[in-house]
């Protein structure tokens, strides 16, 4: 069986500082193979950016107009989860000056069950735009009642002149 959903969603992303324009579009469809999950899905929309203009006196708005399509192959049994994530993706203007990019990019994560509340999480991340990069994540979440959950991350990753840099999140 395939189930699919189709969503409509107000054009704005919260933590980019943009604001709202437009509606966003995603279609999902994802088939259950017992043990194995696989799904598929498109995401488009639009948001107006701000750039620089001529001689970078003046300010012009454009929009970037993106899709995202991305696949998806998922393993789960007895408190372990296995997933494999590929995208690809288009912006028409991703940058201050309007440019193009294609871009693509792909994670595996592994999330165990340590008890019914308490979760342990390791993820590889890897995209490539107008560089590439490479990511490792992990950490361990609990949830202590139904709306309160601690995590603590950490994720290494190279800078542009290599050194290692670790962050860590909660």
């Amino acid at each position: 069986q395939i189930d699919g959903t189709v969503s409509i969603l107000q054009g704005h992303d919260t933590g980019s500082g943009l604001p709202a324009h437009g509606l966003d579009t995603m279609i999902t469809l994802q088939h259950d193979l017992g043990d194995v999950t696989l799904s598929a899905y498109r995401y488009d929309g639009s948001r107006q950016l701000r750039g620089v203009g001529f001689a970078g006196i003046q300010t012009i708005d454009y929009p970037d107009r993106f899709w995202r399509d991305g696949f998806a192959l998922g393993w789960a049994r007895r408190g372990t989860r296995i997933d494999a994530v590929y995208q690809t993706g288009n912006d028409s203007a991703a940058d201050v000056y309007g440019d193009a990019l294609l871009s693509s990019g792909g994670f595996v994560q592994v999330r165990q069950e340590l008890d019914a509340r308490t979760f342990a999480l390791a993820r590889w991340d890897a995209t490539r735009d107008a560089t590439f990069a490479r990511s490792v994540t992990y950490g361990v979440g609990r949830r202590f009642s139904r709306n309160t959950r601690l995590t603590l991350f950490e994720t290494a990753e190279r800078d542009f002149t290599g050194r290692l840099l670790h962050v860590t999140s909660s």
